[in-house]
């Protein structure tokens, strides 16, 4: 039998040359040591992965637009601290309803609210729209406009093409850590509810790196903005008047917030993505020296391997020099490209797709490893996105000129192969629905070129 039945830890009471027995084993005192020391070894790594592990960034891809309005009220709903929303389209409707609706309730809480929205889009929105921003602005929300007529721009009367630079970027960002980005605005077109419809993509992006990255952004482009001098107060009457309307029983909202998609969208799956994501945004929006968007997308391409194969899609395509340059380094590498684009039906404005015909349809039909097809579906699609089936792109950023020289657009290039495989998919669907573009005939394009100099001579 054994002399003592003692745990380790209390060999240090014993002599150097006692023993201690645990479970019928012997341990001696500089044994204890050593294992002590790689149980804190141990303990210390584990420390290290947990912290990394909490630091690590996760994303969704919203196809769904149900699931889509869910993640963003859900995200909404679990603020804390603040809010901060950036939109280039707000017009009246449900969706604008249950954002004001959710913004209202979140102030109340004393959750600290800014807005962001694009000066042009604000003036030629509705009344309405502009009661529900003034309403919001009652509840203590802060709002200011983007390139707005000021004090701040007063020489853009005698350089008045800098009025055309737009905040086109869309970013929900709560409590410095949870990311909505992608092309839908808030109305209800980009949640196929109104009459004229349309598909989109976000990205749902949960993280302290993404989350530090554009909060440097939002606060960058909050003080480049401006309060818009133009949004009126509110009379304590319709105040009171317009609290009932987003306090009471809204039936048009309950089916909304009943329906399965919603629901779904309060708890989304997420892929974990580590630090593999970029956030990507214009320094020119903030006036700062540094990269835009073109140069961010430059720079990712020079990357792709030779000989794969990318896919993009974009509603607007209209190819500027700085554009084709980027696209130098997929021709000499022999990466075949695979487009997507609206059809002239399909398209969202019909001069949009006369300039992608003058000035884009040449060149991918000079480059062989470059395929473009029309969707000729019911809906357009409005959703900008692209992959290489490895890294991908999910944001605002249009291919076309406004994109390139004046938007501020935003996005983020995620590595992951899962997300990359969620975006393919839906890129097939498309493609099944549509017409390849060296089926167009010579007749369209010569159409589209005098149609384009009947425009450039009347402008």
């Amino acid at each position: 039998m054994f002399q003592h039945f003692e745990y380790g830890y209390h060999c240090k009471h014993k002599k150097a040359s006692a023993f201690c027995v645990y479970r019928g084993l012997k341990w001696s005192a500089s044994t204890t040591v050593v294992v002590g020391e790689q149980l804190v070894r141990f303990l210390l790594i584990a420390l290290v992965v947990c912290f990394k592990l909490s630091l690590a960034d996760e994303a969704s891809l919203l196809t769904n637009p149900l699931d889509s309005l869910g993640t963003r009220v859900g995200s909404i709903r679990s603020a804390e601290n603040e809010i901060f929303l950036n939109t280039f389209i707000w017009t009246e409707g449900k969706i604008s309803r249950m954002m004001v609706r959710e913004l209202a309730a979140a102030l109340k809480k004393g959750i600290k609210v800014k807005l962001v929205l694009d000066a042009l889009m604000l003036h030629q929105t509705s009344p309405g729209a502009r009661e529900q921003i003034s309403y919001l602005r009652e509840l203590g929300a802060e709002v200011r406009v983007y390139n707005g007529f000021n004090w701040r721009n007063w020489a853009n009367v005698i350089r008045p093409w800098k009025l055309a630079e737009r905040a086109h970027d869309k970013i929900q960002l709560v409590d410095g850590k949870e990311i909505i980005t992608g092309g839908r605005n808030l109305w209800d077109t980009a949640y196929e509810l109104g009459e004229d419809k349309s598909t989109d993509i976000e990205l749902l992006v949960r993280g302290e790196k993404s989350g530090k990255e554009v909060s440097d952004y939002a606060e960058k482009f909050w003080e480049v903005s401006h309060p818009w001098w133009a949004l009126k107060s509110l009379s304590p009457e319709d105040f009171e008047r317009i609290d009932k309307q987003f306090t009471g029983p809204d039936k048009e909202l309950e089916v909304l917030y009943g329906s399965r998609g919603f629901k779904r969208g309060l708890t989304p799956e997420l892929v974990d993505v580590g630090d593999e994501i970029r956030f990507l945004w214009d320094r020119r929006a903030t006036k700062e020296k540094g990269p835009n968007h073109i140069e961010h997308l430059r720079e990712w391409f020079s990357q792709f391997k030779p000989n794969s194969e990318v896919k993009f899609a974009s509603p607007w395509f209209i190819l500027s020099p700085e554009m084709k340059k980027a696209f130098t380094p997929l021709i000499e590498k022999s990466i075949r490209v695979q487009t997507i684009l609206n059809s002239v039906e399909n398209a969202e404005f019909f001069e949009s797709f006369i300039a992608f015909m003058e000035h884009s349809w040449p060149y991918l039909v000079a480059n062989d490893n470059m395929e473009a097809v029309l969707w000729e579906g019911k809906r357009r699609f409005h959703f900008k996105v692209m992959t290489d089936g490895d890294e991908s792109y999910v944001g605002t950023y249009n291919f076309g000129f406004q994109s390139d020289r004046r938007n501020s657009e935003t996005g983020f290039i995620i590595r992951s192969k899962e997300i990359a495989k969620q975006i393919e998919d839906k890129l097939n669907i498309y493609s099944l629905k549509a017409t390849d573009l060296q089926s167009l005939d010579t007749e369209a394009l010569n159409c589209a070129s005098a149609m384009s100099k009947i425009k450039a001579n009347f402008y």
